[in-house]
């Protein structure tokens, strides 16, 4: 077998491959050869049972004959034979007309061949309507037989064959070519085509068959839809006026038309399609006037194509032109709820010029609110025009034209939007005064809210977006008070006031600074040492300070007292009150105790041994009434300390000014406070003293 090539959307041709046999062909001998038989005209119209066809002469004198070495005419006299030519002809198949339903058609073409030729091949093709590459199915076939052959291509209008969803009834033309892949080589089989049939069957259960033809004439119908109308004075009407083909190849088809019989005065009519090619269609339309005169009338529209003419007839009546019928209220029904101030109101159109809308607060419209004249059948009320909220409305509406003013509708009712979409409340990190995260939480209620809408300074908004009670937001940097506004809007559109909530940022963390106070020798401290913690937070305030001496437990407070010899490590932190915490800061603090013995006693301790033993009991006794009396030392003295630290810190805030207000307040707070404990202590060792003394008389 030969490969195939396809040209155009109905070309088909042969290439002859490398191995050929004993076949040696030019490609001068490859030509394309075929017989392109006429189409089926089917135009829409249902195939008709019964009906008859003309068989026509199966080749023109024209065409010649192509026929390998002294092969001159058809062989075995056969008259209605061809053999396959060189050029193509265009044969076809006409229908008649009936009320049958095409569901298949089947192609037979009748052959035979002079001499045998395993190496040729013959194509049975076809397309549908003229131009159009779909279809163009095919089948191929090897010609072995030198008596008459026939061969079949079924169609159906299920498409099972043709790939592609059609219906017959949308079909014009059905092509149909007979190729044989070896058209002019002498070497090969001359094939000769006896005839070829067109099949059909229908729904019915009827199949016919019936030769294909050569000629099929050019034809169109012309019809109108509707072809009886009836129009008013100043009103239009319009009819469709449709061509279409009924057989032949599609030809250019021009209309025109004009009144028969005395045409009426004052109308305009307009085709919008003046010609075309089958099938298309064009609308006709009259137009009156008052001045048009009112009765009976028909107007032809033809039809011409070369000689053909064809013609429809359209019958009018005009009719004079009276007050229009009260409208017939569509829109919004009766005894309803709006979810807008602004509604659209929608009614029947009765060909008036203009309408009357009422809106009034009572049904008697006694207490007329509105009165709107538009040159519409609808009505949409302005931003100006907009209603009370929750107020029962009712509404009619009557045309009006040139010969009056027609009657009032009947009387609806409504009830306008119960309420605005309204804030009812918004709150940022669940009421929070302070936050340290540009990322907050807000929770809305609404009232009547559909979407809503965000904001950081009340003039820019965000894009809207469906309305939810948590919203997560950003607020930008610095530290500070921020505003967040929110709006909502209802289903109508309508948006409400905007309502706003504050929050303070506080990013930054508090600092802590420490102040020591004692009797300090040599970078230590005699008897003791007050440590006190002083913490700032310019934004949301300290919330509290929490400290540790030597890694014992975290204590909360702001003063340390450390009254243990040794030296000792004190750690320290604040938080503020938006949860912003200061990193530990830490410093150590030596602390000693002079001893209440001359050093020279302690030195030479071995000396006195001796009598230690016998002052055992008056040595426990001076020594507890020293240890007291030392204690008092360390009291007074601390106590003349005092007053220089808040010296020194009226000094620092006053002259200086290197310490806030707060930390000199704290400051003079812990002098206050430290004095009034020394004070206390030293009442209480001096009653002991005395008791003592007392108990020693």
């Amino acid at each position: 077998m030969k490969s195939l090539a396809r040209v155009g959307a109905f070309g088909m041709g042969r290439a002859r491959g490398g191995d050929m046999g004993r076949k040696g062909a030019k490609p001068s001998s490859l030509l394309i050869a075929g017989l392109l038989l006429a189409a089926v005209l089917l135009a829409g119209v249902p195939f008709a049972t019964g009906a008859s066809y003309t068989r026509y002469a199966t080749r023109s004198g024209s065409e010649g004959w192509v026929n390998p070495g002294n092969v001159t005419g058809p062989p075995d006299g056969q008259g209605a034979e061809s053999p396959i030519a060189a050029s193509l002809s265009i044969w076809g198949f006409g229908f008649g007309t009936g009320t049958g339903t095409i569901t298949r058609v089947v192609i037979k073409v009748v052959y035979r061949v002079d001499v045998p030729a395993v190496d040729d091949s013959i194509y049975l093709e076809y397309t549908l309507n003229p131009g159009e590459s779909a279809g163009a199915n095919y089948l191929v076939w090897v010609p072995t037989d030198t008596s008459w052959t026939e061969k079949s291509l079924d169609i159906t209008s299920d498409d099972s064959v043709n790939g592609g969803s059609w219906d017959w009834d949308d079909i014009a033309y059905l092509y149909i070519r007979v190729t044989n892949s070896s058209v002019g080589d002498p070497d090969n089989s001359v094939v000769f085509v006896d005839a070829i049939y067109v099949e059909i069957t229908t729904a019915e259960g009827t199949t016919t068959s019936a030769p294909a033809t050569t000629t099929i004439t050019f034809d169109f119908s012309l019809s109108a839809s509707p072809d009886v109308l009836t129009v008013q004075q100043t009103d239009s009407v319009s009819t469709k006026v449709d061509v279409k083909l009924t057989s032949g190849a599609p030809a250019p088809v021009f209309l025109s038309g004009s009144w028969v019989g005395t045409p009426p005065a004052g109308v305009t009519l307009t085709l919008s399609t003046s010609s075309g090619t089958p099938n298309f269609s064009s609308t006709l339309t009259f137009s009156t006037t008052m001045e048009t005169t009112p009765g009976s009338f028909i107007y032809q529209v033809r039809g011409i194509s070369g000689g053909i003419v064809r013609s429809v007839n359209i019958s009018i009546v005009i009719t004079a032109l009276a007050p229009p019928a009260a409208p017939v209220l569509l829109s919004p029904d009766d005894k309803v709820t709006l979810d807008t101030l602004t509604p659209t109101f929608d009614w029947t159109d009765v060909v008036a010029s203009t309408y009357d809308l009422e809106i009034a607060t009572d049904r008697d419209f006694s207490h007329i609110i509105l009165t709107k004249v538009t040159m519409e059948s609808s009505a949409t009320l302005s931003q100006h025009e907009a209603l009370s909220y929750g107020t029962v409305y009712y509404w009619r509406v009557r045309g009006a034209n040139a010969a009056g003013v027609g009657d009032w509708s009947q009387v609806r009712s409504f009830t306008a939007k119960i309420g605005a979409p309204k804030v009812l409340g918004l709150k940022i990190a669940a009421g929070a005064r302070y936050v340290n995260s540009t990322e907050v939480q807000l929770s809305i209620t609404a009232l009547n809210a559909v979407q809503m809408s965000f904001s950081s300074d009340g003039l820019t908004w965000s894009d809207w977006e469906d309305f939810q009670p948590t919203k997560s937001f950003t607020i930008s940097p610095p530290d500070g008070t921020k505003n967040i506004y929110v709006r909502v809007r209802d289903a109508a559109g309508d948006i409400g006031q905007s309502a706003v909530a504050s929050v303070v940022l506080d990013q930054t963390p508090p600092v802590t600074r420490h102040f020591l106070s004692g009797s300090q020798e040599g970078g230590a401290f005699r008897g003791s040492v007050v440590v006190t913690l002083v913490a700032e937070d310019s934004t949301s305030g300290v919330l509290g300070t929490t400290y540790r001496v030597d890694n014992q437990d975290w204590v909360v407070g702001n003063t340390i007292v450390i009254a243990q010899d040794g030296t000792h490590r004190v750690e320290y932190y604040s938080v503020d009150q938006a949860g912003n915490v200061e990193a530990s800061k830490s410093f150590e603090v030596v602390v000693f105790t002079p001893t209440a013995l001359p050093p020279v006693i302690l030195q030479y301790w071995w000396a006195m041994l001796a009598g230690v033993v016998a002052a055992v009991v008056a040595f426990t006794f001076v020594q507890r009434r020293l240890r007291v009396a030392s204690r008092l030392r360390q009291i007074r003295k601390e106590k003349a300390e005092l007053p220089k630290l808040k010296r020194q810190a009226e000094i620092k805030y006053f002259k200086e000014g290197s310490i806030s207000r707060e930390t000199y307040d704290k400051l003079i707070e812990e002098y206050e406070r430290r004095r009034a404990e020394l004070e206390r202590e030293e009442r209480l060792l001096l009653e002991k003293l005395k008791r003592r003394s007392r108990k020693g008389k």
